[in-house]
């Protein structure tokens, strides 16, 4: 459970608690099963040609080396690196204003940072991050009260041939969360396929 779901969840316990308390025998139940729509969302995703097309193009260019940047975590000619950042109020603030000032999110602003950092450090002309996206969607009966961990952790790429700006990033993200229900397996599956160029 995430931290939204959480949050639902203990709501809830309250809520029936207080019934019960007041000898409230039936408990109103909602006939929505979010995590089974959720399933079948991501198996019609699978399944899609648009976004077959939109993942197989975007993983073509990858070299081995690449591939196993990003999925053999235990090969040791990976530069596989996990860092925490806990970044106080004053970055926050500042990371807001320059979103607010481009238009971009704050994700934004931050990915095309922490991109150029990485180009620098490892001196490559691409990289791949694990981006977070969230799957809690207005396809779902009740997305916004719904128990259950709707995330998709998939590929975020970029070429040596894009521009670095925070716009571009912003609109890279838009184009990715509209595929961001694809299936990490069906990933894994095109990129063993994929011949090397």
């Amino acid at each position: 459970i995430d931290g939204w779901g959480y949050s639902i969840l203990k709501n809830e316990l309250m809520e029936n608690y207080l019934m019960l308390k007041k000898n409230r025998n039936q408990i109103p139940l909602q006939n929505i099963n979010s995590v089974l729509e959720y399933n079948l969302l991501t198996g019609k995703e699978a399944k899609s040609k648009k976004s077959n097309k939109f993942w197989s193009e975007n993983l073509a260019f990858l070299t081995k080396k690449s591939k196993l940047l990003s999925y053999d975590l235990h090969d040791k000619t990976a530069a596989y690196v996990t860092k925490t950042f806990n970044p106080d109020i004053s970055v926050i603030q500042k990371l807001n204003q320059i979103a607010k000032e481009n238009k971009t999110s704050m994700k934004a602003i931050f990915l095309t940072k922490f991109i150029q950092t990485l180009k620098q450090v490892y001196e490559t002309s691409e990289v791949i991050i694990n981006n977070l996206y969230s799957g809690r969607t207005s396809e779902l009966s009740d997305p916004l009260n719904s128990l259950g961990l709707f995330w998709n952790i998939l590929p975020f790429i970029t070429k040596e041939e894009e521009e670095l700006n925070y716009i571009n990033i912003q609109q890279k993200l838009n184009q990715y969360q509209e595929f961001a229900r694809f299936s990490p397996i069906e990933i894994k599956k095109m990129l063993d396929n994929t011949t090397p160029i």
